[in-house]
């Protein structure tokens, strides 16, 4: 957990912060993070982080073009020292992965530094240190987006009794199976399309007050919103639907475009409707494969851990049960081999 004398400090610092450069983590935890804090704020820009796990030197430039007072990171495993040396500015980080070593350098905040054992979602944390009913909203649906559900959510079904179903205590139903789950695959679609098309979806989100003026198309800002997002969600069940789920223990898939990835939303959801298996997405891109892998009953990380390294410019990590890779294209067969090899291993009792 974040105690509340972090959370008091947190606070200060962000009240204390009025013109933020925030680098998020290019998903619906990452990007409600970042709208939660504009929305206090009132000011700053906002950078999805779409490269590899690590925030490198490469966005340095952008620190210099927007000169803020403070960069503030959210939900992002690893910053590179480079970026942290170079930077000068005061830099804020807010994650929920493992520790790295970079984090001594920066005001850092983590519940796995207090309890290893809890990694509850970057979103959740930011709400509970805003404390604003207003942004309510956006905090349920960034922690349910990244499979958890609140303490807040009693406090969530008084304010909008048609989102959500208090009795809901699987995350994965809370995803797939209630319309804040739908708010929250539809933040996701937002981070698709081109560079232009992003930028243009988190400008008209930092608009929006309130989750009906997207799902039920209230204002001209929330149809631009939905309808961006149903041009993604029939690509996305295109894919969905070539998928073959006959294997016993692992759902491996790969699929190729260019344009967007659908690999986290989609493991999740095979995760969901086969909660028993091994689940192994990949999109071929450029060479290599975009991978993401989940599974309930299986220790993912020790498993990746493992293999991960047997493999040539191969990386990843991330959750106990969640994680993503980056692995050559050529080497998919052999990594999925690998996965069936190694999985018996690694299944919890």
């Amino acid at each position: 957990m974040i105690t509340e004398q972090e959370i008091k400090k947190i606070r200060k610092i962000l009240d204390n912060t009025h013109r933020p450069l925030i680098l998020f983590d290019d998903d619906p935890d990452g990007l409600s993070s970042f709208l939660m804090i504009y929305k206090h704020i009132g000011d700053g820009r906002g950078v999805p982080i779409k490269t590899s796990p690590e925030l490198n030197e490469q966005y340095l430039k952008i620190v210099e073009e927007y000169a803020p007072d403070r960069i503030i990171i959210l939900d992002k495993p690893q910053v590179a020292d480079g970026f942290i040396t170079k930077a000068k500015v005061p830099i804020l980080w807010i994650d929920h992965h493992p520790i790295t070593d970079a984090s001594k350098k920066v005001d850092y905040f983590n519940p796995m530094i207090n309890d290893p054992k809890d990694n509850s979602p970057t979103s959740y944390w930011v709400y509970k240190i805003l404390n604003d009913k207003k942004l309510l909203w956006l905090g349920m649906a960034g922690a349910v987006a990244d499979w958890y559900i609140p303490d807040f959510k009693e406090e969530f079904c008084e304010q909008y009794k048609n989102l959500f179903d208090e009795k809901i205590t699987n995350p994965a139903q809370a995803l797939f199976d209630s319309k804040i789950g739908k708010l929250a695959r539809v933040l996701d679609f937002c981070l698709k399309g081109t560079s232009k098309q992003v930028k243009t979806n988190i400008k008209i989100l930092t608009r929006i007050h309130n989750p009906y003026e997207i799902l039920d198309e209230k204002t001209p800002q929330g149809k631009f919103i939905l309808k961006h997002s149903k041009k993604f969600q029939d690509e996305y069940e295109k894919v969905i639907k070539s998928m073959n789920s006959n294997d016993e223990k692992l759902i491996a898939y790969k699929y190729q475009n260019d344009r967007m990835s659908f690999s986290a939303m989609l493991s999740n959801e095979m995760l969901y409707r086969y909660p028993d298996k091994f689940i192994f997405i990949c999109r071929e891109k450029s060479g290599f494969l975009h991978c993401s892998l989940r599974a309930a009953h299986y220790n993912v990380r020790a498993l990746l851990d493992k293999i991960i390294k047997e493999f040539e410019q191969a990386y990843g990590g991330g959750h106990e049960h969640a994680c993503g890779a980056n692995v050559l294209a050529k080497d998919y067969s052999h990594f999925v081999a690998r996965i069936k090899e190694e999985m018996d291993d690694y299944k919890e009792k």
